[in-house]
Parts: structure tokens; sequence; C-alpha cells
């Protein structure tokens, strides 16, 4: 079912936003690519608010891939509540979440719809969430491996030293709480091929968005694990060496190159829920493909949007950006492992 609906992939030509272009198009929709870059079918700069008036339409579906997000201003969804254009973000960034949130009531009386962070950071955790069959949850960890190899970017690493040996927020007690970026670590219990990886804490977008949702939440944490040999050792010593954190900051790009050569392919996304009263797991990985776990919920909600199937309007808390199930079968079927328990 093709829509008449016009949908604009911003940031298409990086890789994730390419990535949504071909789940996009493998879906039968005819998804419109926009970027900085010449050449691209439509010219736009997320921070331009004339280019984004000659470039979008009122009644657009915008997925904006266009990270990094920790360097982004809100631009981009204060003209989506302007022009009325519908706006999914693939933001894992905390501070831009803690940004957007108080754009609701504006985009509520704009009618239009603001997705945020419609990426495994926050959708994927909150379907987890919901398929936990946890009304009251009070603890909520998140683990990501990325596949290096494939996705190591000046986005992506910029998120990864933005936190080291820094002061990060975390929510912890009910509130935002100030922690030490990738100083404190824990070992997941993963389905093979993972194992017991160990995890290195990390600002994430859920601290702002999750508890949002769940009021009965007391903390929520994300832990990353670099993924390429020798890199968890290295990010270590440089949350805790000034020296060696400016040296990781101007060496980026050979870091970026050296993850392209050397990182992982198999990639991973692990929520735990706990409660009172007990817990559960949902794993998400693929030995070639995992980073379509990032992609999948905002290519779902671009898709219903489109086609008029997405009742919620304003600014939709990531519980509502997908039913996990559905979430969860298209996974499956873009060779993406679900394992779910209870425990």
């Amino acid at each position: 079912m093709r829509t008449s609906k016009r949908i604009v992939v911003v940031g298409g030509l990086g890789f994730f936003g390419s990535a949504a272009v071909a789940a996009l198009r493998g879906a039968g929709e005819s998804p419109l690519v926009a970027s900085r870059r010449t050449g691209t079918e439509l010219l736009l700069d997320v921070e331009d608010r004339d280019s984004i008036r000659s470039v979008l339409k009122a009644g657009d579906v915008v997925l904006d891939a266009a990270g990094p997000f920790h360097e982004r201003s809100i631009t981009l969804a204060e003209a989506a509540i302007e022009m009325g254009f519908d706006l999914i973000d693939l933001s894992e960034s905390l501070d831009y979440a803690c940004s957007i949130l108080p754009l609701a009531p504006a985009a509520g009386r704009a009618g239009i719809r603001l997705l945020t962070s419609c990426s495994s950071v926050s959708a994927i955790t909150a379907a987890t969430i919901r398929a936990s069959g946890i009304d009251r949850p009070v603890r909520v960890r998140t683990f990501l491996a990325p596949a290096t190899r494939d996705t190591a970017s000046h986005a992506t690493a910029g998120a990864v030293l933005k936190s080291l040996g820094r002061p990060i927020r975390t929510f912890k007690n009910h509130r935002l709480q100030s922690a030490m970026g990738w100083r404190q670590s824990r070992l997941f219990e993963l389905p093979p091929p993972f194992g017991s990886p160990r995890g290195f804490l990390v600002e994430s977008a859920d601290a702002c968005l999750i508890p949002q949702v769940w009021s009965s939440i007391e903390s929520v944490e994300l832990f990353v694990d670099g993924n390429t040999p020798g890199v968890n050792a290295l990010l270590t010593l440089a949350a805790y060496l000034p020296g060696i954190r400016s040296l990781m900051n101007r060496l980026e790009p050979a870091a970026i190159a050296l993850a392209h050569r050397f990182g992982s392919r198999v990639g991973c996304y692990a929520v735990e829920v706990e409660s009172e009263s007990g817990g559960a797991q949902g794993a998400f990985f693929s030995p070639e493909r995992s980073w379509f776990i990032a992609v999948a919920p905002a290519v779902l909600a671009a898709i219903a949007i489109a086609r008029e199937r997405f009742e919620p309007r304003g600014l939709v808390l990531p519980d509502r950006h997908a039913e996990p199930q559905e979430l969860f079968g298209y996974l499956k079927r873009n060779g993406i492992e679900v394992s779910l328990s209870r425990r």
C-alpha cells in the first residue's frame, strides 16, 4: 500500500539514514532523501529555518537521522510544530530528549506527531518493558554492544567520548543525578554468542523519557561495550586520565578507521527490567545486521503515519512508538534474533 504522503528521510545519505531509506523502499514506499550534501534529492540544512521552510511541507512525514544529536538544536522540531509536519527522530541523546519534552503542549495544539528517540533508545526499551508484563517496573538497565565495524562514525564515537570521565546524568532514586561516565561497569548475562559481556555507564535519552511513561521507575541506566579489541581498556584509561582523553578526541578519525577494520560485526541491544517481585530481559542481536535494530521502530512509525494507521498525536512517548509484537516480528523478518525471558 503506497501512500500519497511524502516521507522525507533527513540525513538519508548517512549510515542509519540510508538503512532507513532502504527499509522504507522495501516496504513499498518512495522516501525522499534530504541532506546537506550536494547531489541529493532535497538539499536541506536542519539548523536553518529558511532551508527547512523551502524544502519541507505541511503533512510530510519526516524521519530525522541527521546525527550527531548531541550537537543538534531542536530547530527542526520547532519547525514541525510551526509548519504542520510529523517528525520522527533516531536520537539517543539525553540533552536532546530533555529539550524536546517541553514542546509537548505546542505539539498537541498543532496536532502533529513528534516521536523522539524512536530507535533502540528509547522505543526498543519501552517495547521490551511492555512485553515483559511488568506493570510497575522499578529498575531498567540497558546494554549496547554496537556492530562497530559497520556503525563507527563521528556521531557514535562522539556520544561515547562525551561521557568519558565527565559528569553525566542518569536516572536514580526517581530523579536525574550526576555520575561519572565510563567509571562504573557491570556484567550482563546474555544469550549466545555474547555470554557475559561487561558494559560501562554512559548517558542515555532513556533516563529522560522512560520515567515519563512509568512513574514507578527508580533508576534507568545504559551500559556500553566498545565491541572492538582493546577499546574498553583504552576508554577506561581515558575516563580516569585527562591526557589520554584529550588524545583520543584528537585521534577520533583514526579510532573510527580502526573500528571499521577490527571491530565486530556482531551487535546486541539488551534491556533488563526489574520489579519488586521479579524481572525480565529482552535481547536483540544479529551476526550481520544488528544496526537494523536502531532504525526499525522509526521505519514502522513512518509507514504507519504515512498510511494513516497511527492514532496518537502531540509528543508521543516511546511506549506508543510501536506495538511490541509488531516491532519484534518486523525485527525477526529482517534477520534480528529476539530473545525474551522472565527471571
